[in-house]
C-alpha cells in the first residue's frame, strides 16, 4: 500500500539523517530528532517508547525499543495506527564519506497496524503532503539507497465503516530493497489474511516516480495454495491507476475469497469449479473502474472471450460487458438436479432431490451481460447459435433468449431465477418446429416418437430445491405436433386384432397430428383435450399428472375405424400409479357407462319404434271408420271430418237447416 511505502521511506530517510552523526550525538538525541522529523513529515505524533542504543559494527546504526505512530484525531480512540516492538536501522559507513546514505537494513519487528476507513470516506493511512517535500529540502542527501527493509511477524487489522468489510492479517513478513530513489524497487511479502496463506512479489522500475505520483512500470504477483495472479504494466499511485496485462490460473478460489472477507463460494461445474484461467489486458481508472478488453477466460473446459467493466455500486459490484464463446458445457448443472437414481431426464421412486440449492452467489455482484455462444450443452438439451442477454440485480437473474437453434427448430423466451425471499424460478418459452425424436431422447430417454412439434409454456415455481419447485409448479403448456409416428407400436393393429403383442408391418403408428393443453396448479398438470388424429382413427385422453408426486392418473381412449361407415372400436385404458411403476388396465367403469348409454339408446329406439307402430295402427283404424282413402293424409282427413261433424251438431242444436 502507498501509506506503507511512504512510512517505510520516511523511517529510512530520517534514520539515515540521524545515523550520519551517530558517532558524535547521543542515541537519545538522535531518536528525538528522528521522531520529530517523522512527526512533521507524517503530520502525526511519532514516539519511541523504549531504550535507544547505537551500534558501530559491522555497520553504523541505531536500535530503538518500541515505536508508535498515532492515528488521526477522528480515530484516536482506536489507539496508535502503528505500534512496533523494535526499530533497527543500519547505514553503510564508507558511502557516508561521499555524502551518500546507503541504508543496509531497516527492520520493524512485530508491528501491530490498524487501518481504518470512516463512514465519511476518510482513511487513517492518508498522511499530509510533507512526506514528499522533506527529502527534497535536504540537499545533503543527494542519494538514498536501501539494501533491505523488513517487516517481521506483523499484524494488520482493516475495518471499513462504509461497507462493513473487515479483515485481519497475521504473520505478515515483508522485504523491500532499492539501491536508490531513482532505481528499481523489489520486494516480497507473505501473510495469513483471515486465516488464508498468501504470498506475493513486487518490482517497480522507479521508486521515486511512484512516490511522486508519476507513472512507473510494475511487475507483481500473488500466489496461494491453489492459484496464482500476476500483473505487468503501468502503475500510478496518486491517483491509483493501472494499465497492463493480467494473468490468473486458479484451481482453488477459497483462499482468495476468504482473504477478501467474503463467505465461501462453491462454483458449479462448468463455471470454474475446477479451474479458472484469465489472461488479457486490464485497466483500473483513477475513478476505480476495472476494465477488461477481449480477454481470454477459461472456466473448467469452457473458453470464452470477455470484454467487461466492473464498477462499485451502492451495495455490490456491477459487471457490464459482452461474452463470446464457442462451446459451453453446463451439463453438470442439470445432472446434479436430476431425480435420484436416474440421469437428467429420468425419474425414481425416491422422488425429487430435496437438497437445498445455494442461490447466495446471485447476491455477490450485479451484472448486465450480452452472450453470444456457438453451442451450449445443458446436459438434457443442446443449443446452438445463441443470442442471450442476462441481467442480475440484487439476487434476481433474468435471462432473455432472443434466439437459439435446437433439434432443427428454434427456441425463444425468458427465464428468471430469483434468490430473494424464499426463491423462485419462472420460464416463458416458445419452441417451434423441433424434431421430437432427439428432443424426447435427451429429455426423457424416449426415442419412439418422431416428427416435428411446437411447444409453448409459461411456468412458475418457488422454493430452494428441485422437490420444492416441482411441488409448487404453476402455469400452462400447449403441445401442437405435426405429422409423425410412434415407432415400435402398431396401435391400430393391436385393437383390430385384440392382441397387445401385435406388431404389424413396420411396427409403427402413424398419425396426422397431436394436440393437447395442460393447466398446472400446485405441481399437478391436468388435461382434458388430448387428441391424436390419424387415418386409422385416433386417440383422445384426459386426466392428471402429479409432477411433484411423480404419479399419473390418466385415461387414454384409442378408437379404430372398422368399416367404411365410420363405426369404430374404442378401448379405454387407465394409466395410473407412480412414474417408476405405472399400471395399465382397461377402464371397466368407463366401459360399463358406455354399455349403459348404448342400452339406453337402444331402449329408446325400441320404445320409439313401438310408439310409431301404435300410432300407425290407430291412424289406420281411423281411416277405416271414417272411410278415408289410404293414400290421403290421415291427420288432415280426420280434422276435416271432425270439423264437419261438429258443424252439423251445432246446426241441429241451434235449429238450422
Amino acid at each position: 500500500m502507498k501509506w506503507l511505502v511512504r512510512a517505510l521511506l520516511a523511517v529510512m530517510i530520517f534514520g539515515g539523517v540521524a545515523l550520519g552523526g551517530v558517532a558524535l550525538i547521543p542515541a537519545e538525541t538522535i531518536a528525538r530528532l528522528a521522531t520529530e522529523r517523522l512527526s512533521s513529515s507524517l503530520e502525526r505524533e511519532v514516539r519511541i517508547t523504549g531504550a535507544v542504543r547505537p551500534s558501530f559494527y559491522p555497520m553504523i546504526g541505531i536500535s530503538a525499543e518500541g515505536l508508535e505512530i498515532a492515528n488521526p484525531d477522528w480515530a484516536a480512540d482506536q489507539g496508535p495506527m502503528l505500534r512496533a516492538e523494535a526499530l533497527n536501522v543500519g547505514v553503510a559507513l564508507i558511502p557516508l564519506f561521499s555524502g551518500e546514505v546507503r541504508i543496509s537494513e531497516a527492520a520493524i519487528d512485530r508491528p501491530d497496524i490498524v487501518l481504518l476507513r470512516a463512514a465519511d470516506g476518510h482513511a487513517n493511512w492518508e498522511f499530509g503532503t510533507a512526506t514528499t517535500n522533506t527529502p527534497r529540502s535536504n540537499s545533503a542527501l543527494p542519494q538514498i539507497g536501501l539494501a533491505q527493509a523488513k517487516i517481521t511477524d506483523g499484524r494488520i487489522r482493516f475495518e471499513d465503516a462504509r461497507t462493513g468489510q473487515s479483515f485481519a492479517a497475521e504473520a505478515v513478513n515483508m522485504t523491500l530493497s532499492a539501491s536508490a530513489m531513482n532505481a528499481p524497487l523489489t520486494g516480497d511479502v507473505s501473510a495469513f489474511i483471515n486465516g488464508a496463506a498468501l504470498s506475493g512479489t513486487l518490482s517497480l522500475d522507479t521508486l521515486a516516480d511512484a512516490m511522486a505520483g508519476r507513472e512507473t512500470r510494475i511487475d507483481t504477483s500473488l500466489s496461494w495454495a491453489g492459484g496464482s495472479l500476476s500483473y505487468r504494466g503501468a502503475l500510478t499511485l496518486t491517483p491509483f491507476a493501472l494499465a497492463g496485462d493480467l494473468n490468473a490460473d486458479i484451481t482453488d478460489l477459497t483462499p482468495v475469497v476468504t482473504a477478501a472477507g467474503a463467505g465461501a463460494v462453491t462454483l458449479p461445474a462448468g463455471f470454474g469449479r475446477d479451474r479458472i484461467a484469465l489472461s488479457g489486458p486490464i485497466a483500473i481508472t483513477p475513478e476505480g473502474v476495472v476494465q477488461i478488453t477481449d480477454a481470454s477466460l477459461a472456466l473448467d473446459e469452457t473458453t470464452i472471450t470477455l470484454s467487461a467493466e466492473l464498477t462499485q455500486g451502492a451495495e455490490r459490484p456491477l459487471i457490464t460487458g459482452r461474452i463470446v464463446s464457442g462451446r459451453v458445457d453446463l451439463s453438470a448443472l442439470t445432472q446434479s438436479g436430476a431425480p435420484e437414481g436416474r440421469g437428467a431426464g429420468g425419474n425414481a421412486a425416491g422422488g425429487w432431490p430435496r437438497d437445498e440449492i445455494d442461490l447466495s452467489g446471485l447476491f455477490a455482484v450485479d451484472a448486465n451481460l450480452d452472450l453470444t455462444l456457438a453451442e451450449l450443452d445443458l446436459g438434457m438439451m443442446k443449443l446452438s447459435d445463441i443470442a442471450l442477454q442476462t441481467r442480475l440485480d440484487a439476487g434476481r437473474l433474468q435471462a432473455d433468449l432472443a434466439r437459439a437453434v435446437a433439434y432443427g427448430g428454434t427456441i425463444a423466451g425468458q427465464t428468471v431465477i430469483n434468490a430473494r425471499g424464499n426463491g423462485s424460478v419462472a420460464s416463458t418459452m416458445t419452441i417451434r418446429a423441433v424434431q421430437l425424436q432427439p428432443l424426447m431422447r435427451d429429455f426423457a430417454d424416449y426415442e419412439r416418437l418422431s416428427g416435428t412439434g411446437n411447444v409453448t409454456l409459461n411456468l412458475l415455481a418457488s422454493g430452494r430445491s428441485v422437490a420444492a419447485w416441482m411441488n409448487s409448479l404453476e402455469g400452462n403448456v400447449a403441445l401442437d405436433f405435426g405429422q409423425g409416428a410412434i415407432e415400435g407400436l402398431d396401435l391400430a393393429g393391436m385393437i383390430r386384432n385384440l392382441d397387445s403383442s401385435y406388431r404389424g408391418q413396420g411396427a409403427r403408428t402413424v398419425y396426422d397430428s397431436i394436440t393437447a393443453t395442460l393447466a398446472i396448479t400446485g405441481g399437478v398438470a391436468r388435461n382434458d383435450d388430448l387428441r391424436l388424429d390419424a387415418g386409422w382413427g385416433g386417440v383422445t385422453g384426459a386426466g392428471a399428472i402429479d409432477i411433484g408426486g411423480q404419479s399419473v392418473d390418466y385415461r387414454v381412449i384409442p378408437a379404430v375405424q372398422t368399416s367404411s361407415d365410420g363405426s369404430n372400436i374404442a378401448v379405454p385404458v387407465i394409466v395410473r400409479g407412480p412414474w417408476a411403476n405405472l399400471s395399465f388396465a382397461p377402464d371397466l367403469e368407463y366401459l360399463a357407462r358406455q354399455r349403459l348409454e348404448l342400452e339406453r339408446e337402444q331402449l329408446e329406439e325400441a320404445a320409439q319404434a313401438r310408439i310409431d307402430a301404435e300410432r300407425e295402427r290407430l291412424e289406420q283404424e281411423a281411416r277405416e271408420r271414417l272411410n278415408i282413402p289410404a293414400e290421403g293424409d290421415a291427420r288432415d282427413a280426420i280434422e276435416n271430418q271432425l270439423r264437419n261433424e261438429v258443424e252439423g251438431a251445432l246446426r241441429g242444436l241451434l235449429g238450422g237447416n
